[in-house]
């Protein structure tokens, strides 16, 4: 069925059942129930959070899930871009709030609704919220209103608490729906004659308890290249009840699982692969293969995919699989039926994803890097909640000597690499490898090689300490008054920075245009000396920067500058402009040039 056609039924089925006043209300219920796999709610607490009427704030939706996480919820269901700025202001006002940065939190119950009132007061503020995820849905996002919201995630990065803004459109909600609609019969070659049959077993689900959905359970190890076969027949309707979209192979997990099956009988892909859960409408067990009806598999589908796109697949190579058969599947109604294929599916896949970062966690690099931070007194963070583990990260975080790894990756980049692009989603390339992610933006180059730790130590230090006075600087009620431009402004001062050290140790560039390869490999070189630019004392756990007051007299000079380009430009009272101009590519190079000779003129520059 196509997929609008579908989603309209859906919310005529929603807003009938519900009594929603506008159709927005259904639509944000919709998303909750069908589309957010981070909770297990029941319909009617769904409609006790869809707080959408006069006085809700810019939220539409609130709620707080299983892992302690305040979801927050706008949308407006139209196929085109029917989000207005307004309705971001008032999401701003209302996460400014939140956090204490324009008043206390208590202030929003000052003019919320009812019904968000009661919610805050009972179920906000009286948990220990770890993390909040602001999510806007619309038909469409257009580049002013994408760009908004950019720039409102922007704006709260440095809050203690993680923030995250996420936009679904209808294209991406297409993407990630799954209609359960399927007729095959499949086999799957089985390799071995050891198999696990659980008796069978009755399950209700929750809000239809008068239904039970017998089920029975086969687990065995399924011949890879027999998947591949399925795949290249049925190809991804094997796949409707899978959440997850397919990675490509530029992904390091499947990567690993394509060099995995090429290696033959030599893999290892049986103990390093988590194996596959399928369900189907019944099974027969044949000995040397298993007869499926209507097989869909609702975890491993990368894994399949990533199997069969590899040439060859040795027979002997094989992956377990838990294959589920709901025996009375065409006695029970369609959305009982589609409802527990949904849980089956969620759960199934709700282990918490690896980010890149996570897998270099262990790396020795890290490691070291961290007993170096720790060495100063403050706790790195390489890895999600090891402070939960560690007394003394816990320590060093509630007195504010922490910093994830992942932020400071964003400085380095600013700094050493002169790119003011760095979003969350670019530093993640900091923990690929070159071949795997970006020739600029990797591993090695930020974090260097084995046995450079001191170095590469140094270095994130000054990346960091630099960045955290350039926001003392520019969080001054004087500069925040005059010089709004600077909310967006750290990573293109760090950069000014570092082509500021580049001319002073490179003197024969001074009268020459900024290229920034040259920057680039000079400052990300072994030859750059770190030291001459930050102090550390290990007795005293102190660290420190040089020549502060040539910084300082830099600082004022980079706000001047800034703001007299971005006023020849007309632009330096709209965020959304200035916030795209420093991100832009080439953006450190206009600046530079801009400024180069003014940076002479002045004397600002310690070798003349």
């Amino acid at each position: 069925m196509n997929f609008k056609v579908h989603l309209n039924s859906w919310l005529a089925e929603i807003n009938t059942k519900y009594g929603y006043s506008h159709i927005e209300k259904a639509f944000t219920h919709l998303y909750i129930r069908e589309f957010r796999d981070d909770h297990k709610l029941s319909e009617k607490f769904i409609r006790d959070h869809v707080v959408d009427n006069a006085n809700d704030l810019g939220v539409d939706a609130i709620y707080v899930n299983d892992k302690d996480d305040l979801i927050l919820i706008q949308s407006k269901y139209s196929y085109g871009d029917a989000l207005l700025k307004k309705e971001i202001d008032k999401a701003d006002s209302f996460i400014s709030k939140y956090y204490g940065v324009n008043g206390r939190k208590e202030n929003l119950l000052d003019k919320a609704n009812s019904a968000l009132k009661k919610i805050l007061s009972t179920e906000v503020f009286t948990r220990k919220i770890k993390e909040v995820r602001f999510i806007y849905l619309c038909g469409s996002f257009s580049k002013e209103i994408t760009s908004t919201l950019k720039n409102l995630e922007s704006k709260f990065q440095n809050i203690p608490q993680d923030f995250y803004l996420d936009m679904y459109d209808i294209k991406l909600l297409d993407e990630l729906y799954d209609p359960y609609s399927v007729d095959n019969q499949c086999d799957i070659n089985v390799i071995g004659k050891e198999y696990y049959e659980h008796p069978e077993h009755s399950i209700e689900i929750e809000d239809n308890k008068e239904y039970k959905i017998r089920t029975k359970a086969l687990v065995f190890t399924a011949q890879a290249s027999s998947l591949k076969t399925l795949y290249e027949k049925w190809g991804d309707s094997l796949f409707e009840a899978n959440v997850r979209n397919f990675l490509s192979f530029r992904k390091p997990i499947n990567k690993s699982i394509k060099l995995e099956v090429e290696k033959n009988n030599r893999s290892n892909l049986w103990y390093y692969n988590n194996g596959l859960v399928a369900i189907c409408e019944g099974f027969e067990n044949k000995g040397t293969h298993i007869e499926t009806k209507n097989l869909q598999i609702v975890n491993g589908g990368q894994t399949v995919r990533t199997i069969a796109n590899v040439k060859f697949v040795e027979g002997s190579l094989g992956i377990n699989v838990k294959l589920i058969s709901v025996e009375n599947s065409r006695e029970i109604p369609s959305d009982v039926r589609k409802q527990f294929m949904t849980e089956l599916a969620v759960n199934s896949n709700k282990q918490n994803p690896i980010s890149t970062r996570d897998l270099k966690s262990n790396d020795i690099i890290q490691r070291e890097l961290q007993k170096r931070f720790k060495e100063y007194n403050w706790f790195l963070q390489i890895k999600a909640g090891e402070e939960k583990i560690d007394s003394w990260k816990q320590d060093l975080k509630k007195i504010g000597n922490s910093v994830m790894n992942s932020t400071i990756v964003g400085y380095f980049i600013s700094f050493f690499l002169q790119k003011t692009n760095a979003s969350s989603g670019r530093t993640s390339l900091a923990f690929l490898d070159e071949e795997d992610g970006d020739e600029i933006m990797n591993y090695s180059n930020i974090f260097g090689n084995k046995g450079e730790y001191d170095q590469t130590f140094r270095k994130h230090l000054l990346s960091f300490f630099l960045s955290r006075k350039i926001e003392d600087y520019t969080k001054r009620d004087i500069i925040q008054e005059q010089f709004p431009f600077h909310a967006n402004s750290t990573n293109m001062i760090l950069a000014l920075m570092g082509y500021w050290i580049y001319l002073n140790e490179n003197q024969s560039e001074r009268q020459n245009s900024y290229v920034e390869e040259k920057v680039r490999d000079f400052m990300n070189g072994r030859n750059f000396d770190v030291s001459k630019y930050v102090n550390m004392d290990k007795s005293s756990q102190a660290i420190s920067l040089n020549f502060v007051s040539e910084i300082d007299k830099l600082l004022d000079f980079y706000t001047e500058k800034i703001h007299d380009k971005l006023s020849s430009e007309k632009i330096e009272n709209q965020p959304r402009k200035i916030y795209n101009k420093f991100k832009a590519e080439g953006s450190v190079k206009e600046f530079s040039d801009y400024m180069r000779p003014t940076l002479m003129l002045r004397n600002l520059l310690l070798n003349n």
